[in-house]
């Protein structure tokens, strides 16, 4: 259906410019620091981060709806298993 897959495409676009997101928040927090800001903001990194992670978390629930069906909870809890078995 080109609607369900018109919809896919941008939730697909969003979920990269959320990861991007969450991957340059990491950054200000290894360069500044967890409680630094920038000047023009009155959120913390760490407050910055949370809502990054927010987003991105947003976007993973929605590719577990059923009409995308693009992950599944028992695969992503599966994967978290395997990666925290190596640290």
């Amino acid at each position: 259906m080109i609607i369900l897959e018109s919809n896919l495409d941008e939730i697909l676009n969003i979920l990269q410019e959320e990861c991007v997101e969450v991957v340059q928040a990491v950054c200000k927090i290894r360069r500044f620091g967890f409680d630094s800001h920038h000047p023009a903001s009155v959120q913390n990194n760490r407050e910055h981060l949370a809502e990054e992670l927010g987003d991105l978390q947003c976007m993973i629930d929605l590719l577990k709806l059923e009409e995308f069906n693009m992950v599944s909870e028992e695969i992503l809890s599966d994967h978290f298993y395997q990666i925290w078995k190596r640290t």
